[in-house]
């Protein structure tokens, strides 16, 4: 269905791909994997036409093609679902799902509804999915989001009249574990009318979805295999290039929590999320919150961040009472937060490297209203080498290194 030969990018002086070599059978699943920085999203990119290779060539269906956009990509029968979601949160599921290929749904410049939601109706169908194609898309859960970019994709088969190739770029990153089940059971539906190219940092879910796996390395295609021949553990070391011993914690230099509380929240209530949440943080020690999706767990966070109204009867940080009121108060008490959805939330992609790691604390780099740019540089080149962020340099556009910089989880700002 799809075979890519020898594909080389570099962006400056970063080299992203580096002769990488693949191919997809027909109604398969590949999984795609590797390490921060290891080129899973540039090879993607070029695949649906959004960057182009310096040398290389791919095939669709035996032919030799160039990629010149999503259109392109679409007519050809290569579709993606990305992992930030790429859908406009205003215009309803049956808008999204045809943006762009409305065909009939569209005349003289004006919509035909009734024919615009049978069509996404179709694409919905194909899926077995019960969501509304007269809902806004912004009101959907993460999960059916993720669902509507997948019918918006197959609505590439009635374009190229062909059986499609899907990419999904970490469609489980941020669902919990019932919605990644729903997840994985429309890939099983899915190859039965498509090719689907899996990619996850989750080994065990790459194992049980894939066919054959493919490992990318600084670049490069360093291994085929299949789920039988691997398990997680050579796949993580196929990744990385040597042999893990253990976990990823070392068991040595773990040391119990402390007894001292250093966050403490009682009587925690945010307006149709949660109500009476109790819990406390003790010195050095890692809390664990659970629950599916909408049970508050994610409005907890950000009420405590300062970013959502609540109603707390105490809540105190290092024995002292805490009341933010802005993310401001929370970043200026050293607290960060992660937003799941880090693209939407968590970053400026018109900003720079360094301008998206000072932002939290931008009083660290300037002088009264002055921003000292030295200051910054060094600031960010400090980060950049402690968490081994893959850009060019600090100026670089995050939207450009946006894949290596989301998944770090510290900052100056926590």
């Amino acid at each position: 269905m799809l075979a890519v030969h020898e594909l080389r990018k570099k962006f400056a002086e970063t080299t992203a791909l580096d002769g990488v070599s693949f191919e997809v059978r027909p109604h398969e699943v590949v999984g795609l994997i590797g390490e921060n920085g290891a080129g899973k999203s540039t090879l993607l990119k070029m695949l649906v036409g959004l960057a182009q290779p310096d040398s290389g060539h791919i095939e669709m269906r035996g032919e030799r093609i160039k990629m010149r956009g999503i259109a392109q990509a679409g007519a050809a029968g290569i579709g993606m679902v990305f992992q930030e979601q790429s859908l406009i949160p205003n215009l309803t599921v049956a808008e999204n799902i045809l943006l762009g290929a409305e065909g009939d749904g569209v005349k003289a410049g004006l919509y035909r509804w009734n024919e615009l939601r049978t069509r996404a109706q179709v694409q919905l169908d194909k899926i077995g999915s019960k969501i509304d194609v007269n809902a806004i898309t912004e009101d959907l859960s993460f999960a059916d989001r993720q669902m509507v970019e997948v019918a918006k994709v197959l609505a590439t088969e009635e374009r190229s009249h062909a059986e499609p190739v899907v990419l999904l770029d970490e469609p489980t990153s941020v669902l919990d574990r019932d919605e990644a089940e729903v997840l994985f059971a429309q890939i099983e539906r899915l190859r039965t009318r498509a090719s689907v190219v899996f990619v996850s940092h989750r080994l065990d879910e790459v194992l049980r979805v894939s066919d054959r796996v493919y490992v990318l390395r600084n670049g490069q295609t360093v291994a085929e295999c299949t789920p039988d021949e691997v398990d997680e553990a050579k796949l993580r070391s196929l990744m990385i290039g040597r042999d893990m011993e253990g976990s990823h914690y070392n068991e040595e230099r773990q040391q119990p929590a402390g007894e001292d509380v250093r966050f403490s929240v009682r009587g925690l209530t945010i307006r149709n999320a949660c109500k009476g949440i109790d819990f406390d943080v003790h010195a050095g020690e890692v809390l664990g919150i659970a629950g599916v999706q909408g049970s508050g767990r994610e409005e907890m966070c950000r009420a405590i961040f300062g970013a959502l109204p609540y109603k707390a009867k105490a809540m105190t940080l290092d024995g002292k009472p805490f009341r933010p009121g802005s993310p401001r108060d929370a970043i200026g008490a050293h607290i960060g937060y992660v937003p799941a959805e880090r693209r939407r939330e968590g970053m400026v992609g018109t900003m720079s490297v360094a301008e998206n790691i000072s932002l939290p604390h931008i009083e660290a780099v300037s002088a009264g209203p002055i921003l000292l740019r030295g200051k910054e540089k060094s600031v960010a080149e400090k980060w950049i080498e402690r968490l081994r962020i893959r850009t060019g340099s600090p100026a670089t556009p995050w939207a450009r290194c946006r894949a290596a910089i989301s998944r770090r989880r510290c900052s100056p700002a926590g």
